[in-house]
C-alpha cells in the first residue's frame, strides 16, 4: 500500500497564502467591476475550488465577484451560498440577469428582497438581458427594487419595454448613478415622455433618429444631476427624410439646450459631456461617435470652456444642421474641433464656414483640426491648418485657425542649436 507521504497526488506543503496568490493571479482583473471575467477563467476557478477545502474560499472570493442568474433556481443556489459564507455578499460587484425568451420572469422581482435578507444592501452594477417589462408581473415590482440601491444599471440588448416610464421608474427606484439603455423601445403604444425625478449622473439611451426627434420634444429632467449623456442612434427601416440621421435643426437645438441646462445647474468645476453616436446598418456594428459637446474646467471656473467636437465624417455632413441648432439655443461655444476631411468632403467646410459667421458664435475662440492619419504616423506636405485657411476663409479671417506647426518647428530648431 502506497504511503500517504509518497502519493503522487500530494501537493507541496506550502503556506495557504502562496496558493491564494496563485489563485489571485489566475483570476486576473476580476477585482474590477468593468473587467469581465472570461468563461475560461471561471471554469479554471471552479476547478481550483474542487481541489481542496482550503482553496475553495479564495476561489469563491473571485467567482462571486460577478454572478450570472438565468432562472429562479440559480437565484436560490446563490442565496444559499451567500447565507453559508458570512461577508461573501459584500464581495459581489456585478449581477447579470439573463431571462430566456418565453420563460417565467416573476423571480426577477424577488431578487432585491432575497439579496437584502443575506446582507447585500447595495450593488455596484446590475445588468438585465432579455427581460420583458411589458408582461404583467409581481405586484410592487418597483417598490421591491427600492430595497437595493444600484450604482450602475445596464439594460442590455433584447430588453423589451413599450414606455420610457418603465425604464425611468426602475432607475429612480434603485437610485442609479449611471443608466444605460441599449435596446430600442417596442412600438406597441405611445412610448411617452422621458421624465426622471432624480436624474443619474450618466445616462445612455439607444433609439432611432426619428425617436430622438420625437422624444426630445417632451423629455423632462426635474432634477438635473447629469454629467454625461449619450444618445446611440440605430438605423431605421423607414427611409423618409425625417429619419435621416442629423437632419433636424430643432432636435440639435434641444440637445444643445439640454447641455446648457446641465451646465447652468451643476457645479462650475464639473466637466460635462453630451455625445451622439451612430451605429452601422448591421446590428452588431460598432458605434462611432459623431458629435460631442463638452466642458473643460480643469483650469478653473473662470476659464471653463465649451467645445463642440465633430468626430467623424458623418457628423461633418450634417454640421450645418448642428450649428444652426446650437445657434438657436442659448448654448455658447468657445471652441470647435473638426476632423481632417478627404477632398470629396470639402464642400461641407464651406457650409461650416458660412454658419460660423452667425453672431451666436461671437464667443468662439478657436477652430482646431484633428488629423487622425497624422496622429497614426503619416505626414502631409502642408500643415492642415494652412489647408483649412484656404477652404474656410471667413473663419481664418477671424483668426480662429491657430496653427502651432511653425511655432513647434521653431522650438525644435532652438532645442537642436
Amino acid at each position: 500500500m502506497m504511503n500517504q507521504s509518497s502519493s503522487p497526488y500530494n501537493f507541496p506543503r506550502l503556506p495557504i497564502e502562496v496558493w491564494e496568490d496563485v489563485i489571485d493571479r489566475l483570476a486576473g482583473n476580476s477585482d474590477l467591476v468593468q473587467g469581465n471575467m472570461t468563461k475560461l477563467t471561471r471554469r479554471r476557478l471552479v476547478a481550483c475550488s474542487l481541489v481542496c477545502r482550503s482553496w475553495a474560499p479564495r476561489c469563491r472570493y473571485h467567482l462571486y465577484r460577478q454572478l450570472f442568474l438565468r432562472s429562479e433556481a440559480d437565484l436560490e443556489v446563490v442565496v444559499l451560498r451567500l447565507t453559508e459564507v458570512p461577508g461573501l455578499a459584500t464581495r459581489v460587484a456585478l449581477i447579470s440577469i439573463d431571462c430566456t425568451s418565453g420563460s417565467k420572469q416573476n423571480w426577477v422581482a424577488l431578487l432585491p428582497l432575497r439579496l437584502h435578507a443575506v446582507g447585500m444592501h447595495t450593488l455596484p452594477m446590475l445588468v438585465m438581458l432579455r427581460f420583458d417589462f411589458t408582461v404583467a408581473r409581481h405586484r410592487g415590482f418597483y417598490e421591491m427594487y427600492r430595497q437595493l440601491p444600484i450604482k450602475r444599471l445596464v439594460l442590455g440588448v433584447d430588453v423589451i419595454y413599450s414606455r420610457y416610464s418603465q425604464i425611468t421608474q426602475l432607475a429612480t427606484a434603485v437610485r442609479a448613478e449611471s443608466v444605460s439603455v441599449r435596446s430600442l423601445v417596442t412600438h406597441l403604444t405611445n412610448p411617452g415622455r422621458i421624465c426622471m425625478g432624480t436624474a443619474p449622473k450618466a445616462l445612455e439611451l439607444t433609439m432611432t433618429w426619428r425617436e430622438l426627434c420625437e422624444t426630445s420634444q417632451h423629455w423632462d429632467f426635474l432634477r438635473l444631476g447629469l454629467r454625461n449623456v449619450r444618445f446611440t442612434i440605430q438605423g431605421d427601416q423607414d427611409s423618409s427624410r425625417e429619419t435621416v440621421f442629423g437632419k433636424s435643426i430643432p432636435t440639435w437645438e434641444r440637445i444643445a439646450s439640454l447641455f446648457w441646462n446641465m451646465r447652468s445647474i451643476t457645479k462650475a468645476l464639473d466637466n460635462l459631456e453630451v455625445t451622439v453616436w451612430l451605429v452601422g446598418e448591421k446590428r452588431h456594428d460598432i458605434a462611432a461617435r459623431q458629435f460631442e459637446l463638452h466642458t473643460d474646467c480643469a483650469t478653473g471656473p473662470s476659464l471653463c470652456k465649451t467645445t463642440l467636437r465633430m468626430c467623424e465624417d458623418q457628423g461633418v455632413r450634417v454640421a450645418t444642421y448642428i450649428l444652426k441648432g446650437i445657434a438657436s439655443s442659448l448654448c455658447q461655444l468657445h471652441s470647435i474641433v473638426l476632423p481632417y476631411l478627404p477632398l470629396d468632403s470639402l464642400k461641407y467646410l464651406k457650409e461650416i464656414d458660412d454658419c460660423l459667421v452667425n453672431p451666436a458664435f461671437d464667443l468662439l475662440q478657436e477652430c482646431d483640426i484633428i488629423d487622425w492619419e497624422e496622429q497614426s504616423g503619416e505626414q502631409h506636405d502642408k500643415c492642415r491648418h494652412e489647408r483649412y485657411k484656404e477652404w474656410m476663409p471667413q473663419t481664418a479671417q477671424r483668426g480662429l485657425l491657430h496653427c502651432e506647426c511653425r511655432q513647434n518647428a521653431r522650438i525644435e530648431t532652438a532645442d537642436l542649436t
